[in-house]
């Protein structure tokens, strides 16, 4: 993320020229009341931190952060002009650091009180929470006058998609009219303009494709066991061996992409995704990206994977036996089956199946569902806009909330900390630039 700055002395004399100005800031905007300063430099260090960056949007993963969910949104924030944070209760340490110079991010086991941390920051009214924790709900509690967001991490026919607990929210990011009826469908009380469609999220570097299709490259992208059987759509111990025996005469050859959740719940799975071959092609095909440029078509489980691919043009393979009763009411019950052909591996080996759907009957229906799941757009950059327009409708809700709630003129008068004259040594000037920046931060 950003890089970290030891150094005692300057923390010592930025806090001595911002005391009188942060203890201002230092107000509950749930109670109104006072709270008190930091003792430990640590903490004060971070806060200055936060105060000097006042971030305008927070990115919430209420436990650990996933890095593979925060890839999704990096394009995103490395493409907006605006100010961001990442809040969560943990970096995990095994995930690589994503490419964001100047996007803070801020951990519970670090000293992040979110009751403290966020009253310093005049700039900060959205949050956007990407996964559904019991711990996201200490942030609505701190800043009730925030605009709180459910933005997920990709569209997706799981049942997950479409839980109660969005209904929390003030808005509900959703990709198009078919994630709103999920919530429809599922009798969840979201009114509909709570609901901002923007399109899924558009994977950076992937190319849209309108050619004939082929079978012959796959990517073979299955998703995690899940948190219980009865919410397993993964296909590895299932279809994966045959998948992986996959070879056409003329070459075929299959790229795995497993999932990083793997063996959460059951080792047999992490155990399969480890002992899945890997092409000699995949060692030049790291990222995602890459992977779903050099395919023909993919075999995926009910997951965003499969919303995501969409983009690509190209077709989509899901294996679901009939044998596997629930999973298969309920994959007929959606309108997935009208874009992506559903492959009984038990019925008819991959060879076949291919066979039968060599000239892709699907094809004008799944390009369709490209134009609906991403609102039109066919790059990146219409995307980002999408997801930009977005953030300053957020802005807007928040202003006339304020004007509501009696704070005229609208927005806040609450002065930004890098409002105040700045310190008079050098130093302590350049890292109050760096810190405004969000290209550093402070830590005993």
């Amino acid at each position: 993320m950003t890089i970290e700055i030891h150094d005692p002395d300057m923390i010592q004399a930025l806090w001595n020229h911002y005391e009188a100005p942060m203890r201002a800031l230092m107000v509950s905007s749930r109670t109104g009341g006072s709270i008190d300063l930091p003792v430990d430099w640590d903490t004060r260090g971070q806060l200055l931190s936060f105060a000097l960056h006042d971030p305008q949007v927070a990115f919430v993963w209420g436990k650990e952060l996933a890095y593979s969910q925060l890839d999704l949104w990096q394009p995103y924030i490395a493409a907006s002009r605006r100010r961001f944070v990442t809040l969560s209760r943990a970096l995990k340490k095994e995930g690589p650091v994503a490419k964001m110079p100047t996007t803070p991010s801020y951990t519970a086991k670090t000293g992040f009180k979110v009751g403290t941390f966020v009253n310093v920051a005049p700039s900060l009214k959205t949050f956007i929470y990407v996964t559904d924790k019991n711990e996201n709900f200490g942030y609505l509690r701190s800043f009730p006058k925030g605009i709180h967001v459910c933005g997920h991490h990709g569209d997706s026919d799981k049942h997950s998609s479409f839980s109660r607990l969005p209904s929390a929210y003030d808005f509900v990011l959703v990709a198009d009219e078919n994630s709103m009826a999920r919530y429809i469908r599922a009798g969840i009380q979201i009114s509909t303009d709570r609901m901002i469609p923007i399109g899924n999220t558009v994977i950076k570097g992937v190319k849209a494709a309108d050619q004939k299709a082929t079978f012959t490259k796959a990517l073979y992208a299955p998703t995690f066991e899940g948190y219980s059987e009865q919410a397993n759509f993964s296909s590895l111990l299932r279809a994966g061996p045959q998948i992986a025996a996959w070879r056409q005469a003329d070459g075929g050859d299959v790229v795995f992409r497993p999932h990083p959740g793997f063996g959460k719940r059951s080792m047999a799975y992490k155990d399969a995704a480890v002992q899945f071959p890997r092409s000699m092609v995949q060692q030049t095909l790291k990222s995602k990206a890459k992977q779903y440029n050099w395919s023909d078509f993919i075999i995926a489980d009910i997951s965003g994977v499969v919303s995501e691919y969409v983009f690509t043009g190209k077709p989509i393979i899901i294996p679901i036996a009939r044998s596997h009763q629930w999973l298969h009411s309920y994959v007929a019950s959606l309108s997935i089956g009208k874009y992506a052909y559903i492959w009984d591996y038990e019925a008819q080996s991959l060879d076949a199946f291919i066979a039968t759907i060599a000239h892709d009957p699907l094809r004008e229906a799944r390009l369709s569902r490209r134009t609906s799941l991403y609102a039109g757009v066919t790059d990146f950059k219409g995307s980002s806009e999408l997801f930009e327009n977005a953030l300053s409708y957020f802005d807007h809700c928040h202003r006339f909330r304020e004007i509501r709630h009696g704070n005229h003129p609208a927005p806040s008068q609450r002065r930004s900390l890098k409002a105040y004259p700045g310190p008079e040594g050098e130093a302590e000037r350049a890292m109050v630039a760096r810190l405004a920046s969000g290209e550093v931060t402070l830590r005993a």
